[in-house]
């Protein structure tokens, strides 16, 4: 469970948001259905004229923008809801760079990334590698291992610079 940051409850209009899928009109998905996602994206709206009340005080209104053909909107109270990093953030090369490091973003990012063939993917110093099942152009060719030589290799020569510092002479 994720607790909202403090103020989440003064969303501003145009800030997206995970909904959690129990609060969609499809609901929660069954427990076998591991295709389900468990979140949907969303985008807070400001109410209009013709928008009904809220129902509850701290419900904000959402338009869901990864559900079915249309874009459905509804009021989701606003302690359920968990901040969503801007669009340009979705493909990030690495995780660390998130405004907002939660699950649903973190499986945004890997899906995102995975979509595109970009099967690596950093988390700091860790990589996070994931297996296409199929062949990625360009991934293995001539000039792509000869860059990781280089890479290693520049690797290897700062680790011997700091040899000394980690072995001193007595």
């Amino acid at each position: 469970r994720f607790l909202p940051p403090a103020g989440m409850s003064a969303l501003a209009p145009g800030e997206r948001v995970w909904v959690p899928a129990s609060k969609t009109a499809a609901g929660a998905p069954a427990e076998d259905d591991n295709e389900a996602p468990l979140f949907t994206l969303g985008v807070v709206q400001a109410p209009g004229p013709d928008s009904p009340a809220a129902p509850q005080p701290g419900m904000v209104l959402v338009c869901l923008v990864e559900e079915g053909d249309g874009n459905e909107v509804l009021w989701a109270r606003a302690a359920s809801l968990i901040p969503a990093n801007p669009e340009t953030l979705d493909g990030a090369e690495d995780i660390g760079t998130l405004s907002h490091l939660n699950e649903p973003s973190l499986l945004r990012v890997i899906a995102s990334r995975y979509a595109a063939r970009s099967i690596y993917t950093r988390a700091g110093p860790v990589l996070v590698a994931l297996n296409p099942f199929c062949r990625v152009a360009g991934l293995y060719d001539p000039r792509m291992m000869a860059a990781y030589q280089r890479a290693a290799a520049a690797a290897a020569h700062l680790r011997l610079l700091g040899q000394p510092l980690q072995h001193p002479r007595v």
